[in-house]
């Protein structure tokens, strides 16, 4: 009935076109203003600037499931172990709290260890054919899943993707040491037995009150020098996926589960084009490590279905300001362009070290925030990165026409509530950018390499939520070492003091 309603909605969209108000923020690295709420902009009728964004609610591109991080069972650790309650809480609202923080919308996690753990392991250490031995407890049973609790007290609709590095070392064959953890492919006779090893992972996640959104058979499948990690060919993957993964989901009733391919490079499309291949597969994710962005529009023309960017890391000894100008033209505004349904940005947390991590395991992944002794220090480039999007844009969204401003590399999104979402990255010199919304013009100057998020509150007005009570909210603002310096709240309309929808 929720879905049913939210086509309703969308259907009944309006423009308003007069009185119009938009707030935004502006990131820029030189200047070290940080997702810094500017003053309120008004439309009105005047000459746009040659740099002019024209918005065109009646083109729709794909539909949006958000921004995020991965929850790393390192990072996870951090948060449990060195974070006081309060302190790990009011952190946790600052990244998922749709009303008063940056709103994101979507977390990764790994199936048992990723790299960015302190030690690799599965959910079924010794060999055992009946999966009797199955257990979450560990690792994830402590820190993992107590922190994936806390984000869904903050918001009950965040989309959970979950993705294994490896699959039980005694499924595997031709492994590259670490134990058994590293590298090799899955045995032939054991693919019926790992899918059931992701019916038990999603029902006894499920049992902890945790819904997985959306599954990736494999991490990287074709990158075996990690720890841990797994190989799969596109022939490989294709049958585990069509003849065991979907067949065991569906006849567990997990049907509505994603199951996503691929997720890997941008330098391949043949081999999710095969996965794509299976009606049991809803589409194909990506990382940028190699290839470029525009591989994912050419997937999504050759599979006619989604794609999905999932992963990309800022490594502890970058430049901010590096960073933060390829990252978000390649991987958020990139991967928009090219069809995507979401980004996801690396290791939510680590210390100072880039601890923990698995030995051979990442050693220079920089966390989104990085935690020490006495808590956290710092507030990194892949906060802003994922902040700049996520903070005028809403799970659900549908990214609609914005053309100009050749300057600008930019998009738009047309959010549930009704508000118009505008991401626009300076590549130039300073220079003012125009937004063109029904014949009515705001103009903002934006510094070199910088971005600017802008939020239209009652740009589109779905009758059916028009009458809904609006509630003003806005992100804080932050010191140029990332500390929060003002907890004040306002400014923002948000519909029923929600930014996100149901599943």
């Amino acid at each position: 009935m929720k879905k049913i309603l939210f086509a309703i909605v969308l259907l009944s969209l309006s423009v308003v076109s007069y009185g119009q108000t938009a707030k935004a923020w502006l990131t820029s690295p030189a200047t070290r203003q940080l997702l810094e709420e500017q003053n309120e902009l008004q439309f009105a009728s005047r000459t746009a600037t040659p740099q002019c964004i024209t918005i065109n609610n009646n083109i729709e591109y794909q539909t949006i499931d958000g921004f995020g991080w991965m929850v790393n069972e390192g990072g996870a650790k951090l948060f449990k172990t060195r974070l006081q309650t309060d302190e790990r809480q009011a952190l946790l609202r600052e990244f998922y709290d749709t009303a008063e923080g940056l709103g994101a919308q979507v977390v990764r996690i790994s199936i048992g260890a990723s790299d960015m753990s302190e030690r690799p392991y599965t959910y079924s250490p010794s060999k055992d054919e009946t999966l009797s031995n199955f257990s979450l407890n560990g690792p994830d049973k402590d820190y993992v899943i107590p922190v994936l609790k806390e984000i869904l007290a903050i918001n009950p609709d965040i989309r959970i993707m979950a993705v294994p590095w490896t699959a039980p070392v005694w499924m595997k064959q031709n492994t590259k040491g670490r134990n058994g953890y590293m590298g090799g492919t899955l045995r032939t006779e054991y693919y019926a037995l790992y899918a059931q090893y992701f019916v038990k992972y999603i029902q006894a996640m499920e049992a902890e009150g945790i819904h997985i959104w959306a599954v990736s058979p494999q991490n990287e499948p074709l990158h075996d020098g990690n720890n841990p990690s797994m190989t799969f060919t596109q022939e490989t993957e294709y049958t585990f996926v069509n003849n065991h993964l979907g067949p065991a989901l569906e006849a567990a009733g997990y049907g509505d589960v994603l199951i996503v391919g691929y997720d890997h490079n941008c330098d391949n499309t043949n081999f999710p084009v095969r996965v794509a291949k299976s009606n049991y597969v809803s589409g194909s994710a990506f990382h940028l490590y190699g290839g470029d962005i525009s591989a994912m529009k050419r997937v999504y023309d050759l599979s006619h279905k989604d794609v999905f960017f999932t992963e990309q890391y800022t490594g502890a000894n970058g430049d901010f300001g590096g960073d933060y100008t390829w990252h978000m033209q390649n991987v958020m505004l990139g991967s928009m362009e090219n069809m995507s349904r979401c980004a996801i940005e690396w290791n939510i947390a680590a210390d100072i070290n880039s601890e923990p991590h698995t030995d051979g395991g990442c050693s220079d992944c920089k966390g989104a925030v990085t935690v020490d002794n006495a808590g956290i220090s710092s507030r990194n480039v892949s906060y802003y990165i994922v902040g700049t999007m996520s903070r005028v844009t809403q799970a659900g969204a549908v990214r609609i026409g914005a053309t100009g401003a050749s300057q600008f590399k930019h998009v738009a999104f047309r959010n549930p509530d009704g508000s118009l979402g505008i991401v626009a990255f300076n590549t130039g010199a300073k220079q003012s950018l125009s937004i063109s919304l029904n014949n009515k013009v705001i103009t903002y100057t934006v510094p070199s390499g910088a971005a600017v998020s802008i939020l239209v509150p009652d740009a589109f007005t779905p009758s059916a939520i028009a009458s809904a009570e609006a509630t003003p909210v806005s992100s804080p603002s932050y010191s140029p070492s990332g500390l929060i310096t003002d907890k004040r709240y306002k400014g923002v309309i948000i519909n029923n003091g929600k930014k996100t929808i149901s599943k």
